[in-house]
Protein backbone atom coordinates (compact mmCIF):
# COMPACT_ATOMS: atom_id res chain seq x y z
CA UNK A 1 0.00 0.00 0.00
CA UNK A 2 1.23 3.52 -1.39
CA UNK A 3 1.16 6.49 1.37
CA UNK A 4 -2.63 7.86 0.97
CA UNK A 5 -3.93 10.75 1.37
CA UNK A 6 -7.59 11.72 2.21
CA UNK A 7 -8.46 15.02 -0.63
CA UNK A 8 -11.64 15.33 0.10
CA UNK A 9 -15.10 14.04 0.98
CA UNK A 10 -18.65 14.28 -0.13
CA UNK A 11 -21.50 13.76 2.36
CA UNK A 12 -25.46 13.62 0.94
CA UNK A 13 -27.78 16.24 2.76
CA UNK A 14 -29.03 13.52 3.92
CA UNK A 15 -26.09 12.18 5.57
CA UNK A 16 -26.37 8.23 4.32
CA UNK A 17 -23.94 8.62 1.57
CA UNK A 18 -20.14 9.73 1.49
CA UNK A 19 -17.83 9.58 -1.10
CA UNK A 20 -13.56 9.91 0.17
CA UNK A 21 -11.80 10.95 -2.29
CA UNK A 22 -7.90 10.02 -1.78
CA UNK A 23 -4.51 10.27 -3.49
CA UNK A 24 -1.34 7.67 -3.47
CA UNK A 25 2.29 8.54 -3.42
CA UNK A 26 3.84 5.54 -5.26
CA UNK A 27 3.60 3.74 -8.65
CA UNK A 28 0.55 2.76 -10.43
CA UNK A 29 0.63 -0.55 -8.95
CA UNK A 30 0.45 0.69 -5.71
CA UNK A 31 -2.51 2.76 -6.45
CA UNK A 32 -4.22 -0.30 -7.58
CA UNK A 33 -3.70 -1.61 -4.59
CA UNK A 34 -4.17 0.73 -2.21
CA UNK A 35 -7.82 1.09 -3.93
CA UNK A 36 -8.50 -2.49 -3.91
CA UNK A 37 -7.18 -2.62 -0.11
CA UNK A 38 -9.46 0.63 0.69
CA UNK A 39 -12.74 -1.15 -0.84
CA UNK A 40 -11.79 -3.93 1.39
CA UNK A 41 -11.36 -2.16 4.60
CA UNK A 42 -14.41 -0.26 3.73
CA UNK A 43 -16.94 -1.96 6.70
CA UNK A 44 -13.71 -1.88 8.88
CA UNK A 45 -13.80 1.99 8.23
CA UNK A 46 -17.12 2.75 8.30
CA UNK A 47 -17.51 0.59 11.92
CA UNK A 48 -14.83 2.81 13.06
CA UNK A 49 -16.67 6.30 11.84
CA UNK A 50 -19.58 4.80 13.59
CA UNK A 51 -17.91 4.55 16.48
CA UNK A 52 -16.87 8.20 17.03
CA UNK A 53 -19.67 9.63 15.57
CA UNK A 54 -23.36 10.81 16.92
CA UNK A 55 -25.59 9.98 13.86
CA UNK A 56 -28.42 7.80 14.11
CA UNK A 57 -26.92 6.38 11.02
CA UNK A 58 -23.58 5.51 9.84
CA UNK A 59 -23.07 6.33 6.06
CA UNK A 60 -22.18 4.20 3.23
CA UNK A 61 -18.50 4.51 2.41
CA UNK A 62 -17.30 4.50 -1.39
CA UNK A 63 -13.53 5.49 -1.94
CA UNK A 64 -12.67 7.21 -5.07
CA UNK A 65 -9.29 8.07 -6.59
CA UNK A 66 -8.40 11.55 -7.23
CA UNK A 67 -6.98 12.30 -10.24
CA UNK A 68 -6.54 16.43 -9.71
CA UNK A 69 -3.10 16.04 -9.31
CA UNK A 70 -2.05 13.63 -12.12
CA UNK A 71 -4.36 16.32 -14.37
CA UNK A 72 -2.70 19.46 -12.60
CA UNK A 73 1.05 17.54 -13.41
CA UNK A 74 -0.20 17.59 -17.45
CA UNK A 75 -1.46 20.74 -17.42
CA UNK A 76 1.80 22.39 -16.12
CA UNK A 77 3.63 19.67 -18.60
CA UNK A 78 1.75 21.20 -21.82
CA UNK A 79 2.00 24.95 -20.62
CA UNK A 80 5.84 24.28 -19.92
CA UNK A 81 5.89 22.00 -23.91
CA UNK A 82 3.97 25.75 -24.74
CA UNK A 83 6.75 28.15 -23.08
CA UNK A 84 9.43 25.66 -24.63
CA UNK A 85 7.99 26.07 -27.92
CA UNK A 86 8.11 29.73 -27.86
CA UNK A 87 11.51 30.46 -26.88
CA UNK A 88 12.43 27.71 -29.59
CA UNK A 89 10.73 29.69 -32.13
CA UNK A 90 12.07 33.24 -30.66
CA UNK A 91 15.41 32.08 -30.79
CA UNK A 92 15.18 30.55 -34.37
CA UNK A 93 13.76 34.11 -35.58
CA UNK A 94 16.97 35.29 -33.86
CA UNK A 95 19.09 33.38 -35.98
CA UNK A 96 17.19 34.10 -38.97
CA UNK A 97 17.53 38.06 -38.56
CA UNK A 98 21.09 37.02 -38.04
CA UNK A 99 21.79 35.49 -40.90
CA UNK A 100 19.94 38.19 -43.40
CA UNK A 101 22.27 40.80 -41.70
Amino acid sequence: MGFVTITEVKVTDDLQHAKVYFTVYGSQQERIKTERLLKKMTPFVRYHIGQRIRLRYTPEIVFYYDQTIEKAARIDELINKIHQEKNDAKKTQGRKKEDNQ
